[in-house]
């Protein structure tokens, strides 16, 4: 499954001239979690993860 939404996240934005990335922290039941925002004009993508690295856009 994610696969195929990160196929579609490629699919859809990538290829956009402009592109806005953003990442931001908050905590879940005491664990720091990040919530990663990457959008268009046409599109947008939040996927939330535990991890902050850039290469979970990509």
């Amino acid at each position: 499954m994610l696969a195929g939404i990160r196929f579609l996240f490629h699919e859809a934005l990538l290829p956009s001239p402009v592109l806005h990335v953003d990442k931001t922290g908050f905590r879940v039941q005491g664990k720091r979690q990040w919530l990663h925002v990457a959008g268009t004009d046409q599109a947008t993508w939040y996927p939330c993860h535990p991890k902050r690295e850039r290469k979970l856009l990509m």
